[in-house]
């Protein structure tokens, strides 16, 4: 699942930040933030100020930020959505749970960077209150649909545990491929591999199910 952990972003005496690990491919690995007690900071920013020094502390370009208990701490962490964009034709998001205490900020989860673009997608917080589980969405929507086939990525990550839930629909020169995570196959994560169906007929009505546990295509 290309899923890291444990990774931490250092404060020295209240001012300085250096972010080391669980980066992405960029020349520079050190980062720098001002200081003081993180969680309140971060929790008295919101809309572009909070994306922005997100984008700041992680040194990528985040496009979704949303600071809450998701895990089991005194403290908020702070839960991301970031994208990089190389030489404008290589594209990618990526998943990052960054854990505060006190002076100390750790990417306790993140995810490598995977295929989607932040133009016209959809993504957010999805809570699934009948298993009580909260997860990073995202659904690239159109972004890679055109006239002569298309991609559609749908991705769940879940904020407490780290794990990466993936569906990828591929179709060329009228042939399908539609691929899921091997962890959708597991009988706790049903629920899960049935959102993903519904929001791939969102923007794919041929994606459909045969009985009751195969997914496949009808073109």
């Amino acid at each position: 699942m290309h899923v890291r952990s444990g990774l931490k972003l250092l404060f020295i005496s209240f001012a300085i930040v250096f972010l080391f690990g669980c980066k992405s491919e960029k020349e520079d690995p050190a980062k720098m933030i001002s200081g003081g007690k993180l969680e309140s900071k971060f929790e008295k920013l919101e809309g572009q100020d909070l994306l922005e020094e997100a984008s700041l502390l992680l040194g990528e370009d985040v496009f979704f930020a949303s600071l809450d208990f998701y895990i089991e701490s005194k403290e908020k962490s702070l839960a991301v959505i970031s994208t990089e964009v190389k030489n404008r034709t290589t594209y990618g998001v990526k998943f990052t749970l960054v854990e505060f205490t006190d002076d100390l900020a750790e990417v306790k989860f993140c995810t490598d960077f995977i295929d989607g673009i932040k133009e016209t997608s959809d993504f957010g917080i999805r809570e699934f209150p009948d298993i009580n589980r909260t997860f990073l969405f995202y659904n690239s929507r159109s972004s890679f649909i055109g006239s002569s086939g298309g991609e559609l990525f749908l991705y769940l990550f879940e904020i407490k545990t780290g794990e990466l839930f993936t569906f990828y629909f591929f179709e060329e020169n009228q042939k399908i491929k539609l691929e899921l995570s091997k962890n959708l196959k597991e009988t706790q994560n049903f629920l899960l591999r049935d959102w993903f169906l519904l929001e791939g007929q969102k923007v794919i009505p041929e994606i459909s199910m045969h009985k009751g546990s195969e997914l496949y295509v009808t073109k």
